[in-house]
């Protein structure tokens, strides 16, 4: 008997990298991660890599380890610096100088280039404020921001800029959008997640347009348009077979 043949496709992947902002994106209150998974469902897969603590210069030697040539990456998000910006005299080993900051944010954004992600598909999210009331060695996070800022603007980068979407939401309790001073609380979340969609959106809808010059998934498609086509396909034919065998059963004597 003839081995039969099986085609795989692979989701376009959009990867959101980060500290624990990102890592906690699909628990109940830092759900923003959650809430991209859901809104692109069928159209892209959505990976977490956040890692609970990690400043700019740990995740940068970590990028190659996680994204390479073929992964299908249609999106990476940017979201770090809240960590760079401890104060260096409690917290030594977190703190980040923001000259280093900066040029880690870049190394990410070369490298991301090297592996098929252009700038324009990659995005950066500016850290939030924190609530120095309650988290003492962040007092100069928006000089972090501001620095984030310079160097999406630099390179063209889509920004979603955080910071003052918090503030500008609710000038006098806009701690409440973090749960414990530093991470995002549901209504963070959510505000996150509606300042992303639409850049998300509008980046998808352009590469899906983009005819691709290389074969990929070993030449069942040439574009990531073509994926998505695939997808949506597998799916109507699943749910064909699965109406004519249903019907078989019916008419069976």
């Amino acid at each position: 008997m003839a081995a039969s043949s099986t085609t795989f496709f692979i989701n376009p992947r959009v990867v959101c990298l980060g500290d624990s902002i990102t890592q906690f994106g699909y628990s109940p209150d830092g759900q923003w991660v959650a809430l991209l998974s859901d809104f692109l469902m069928r159209r892209c897969d959505v990976m977490n890599r956040g890692f609970s603590g990690y400043n700019s210069r740990q995740l940068r030697p970590l990028l190659p380890q996680l994204i390479g040539t073929g992964d299908q990456i249609t999106i990476l998000v940017i979201f770090d610096g809240t960590n760079d910006a401890c104060d260096p005299t409690p917290t030594p080993t977190g703190y980040v100088p923001l000259d280093e900051y900066a040029a880690n944010l870049q190394a990410m954004i070369d490298y991301a280039a090297t592996v098929g992600i252009p700038a324009n598909r990659v995005i950066m999210i500016a850290p939030p404020p924190v609530d120095t009331a309650r988290i003492k060695n962040r007092t100069n996070i928006k000089d972090y921001v501001d620095r984030c800022t310079l160097v999406a603007q630099s390179n063209k980068i889509a920004l979603i800029p955080l910071f003052d979407i918090i503030l500008k939401d609710d000038p006098q309790h806009w701690q409440r959008h973090l749960i414990d001073g530093l991470h995002l609380s549901a209504s963070g979340s959510l505000l996150l997640f509606n300042a992303l969609q639409p850049v998300v959106t509008a980046i998808l809808n352009s590469a899906e347009m983009d005819a691709a010059d290389d074969e990929v998934e070993q030449g069942c498609c040439r574009s990531v348009r073509d994926l998505i086509r695939l997808n949506v396909d597998y799916w109507r034919r699943l749910r064909m077979r699965y109406a004519r065998r249903m019907t078989k059963k019916e008419v069976k004597p």
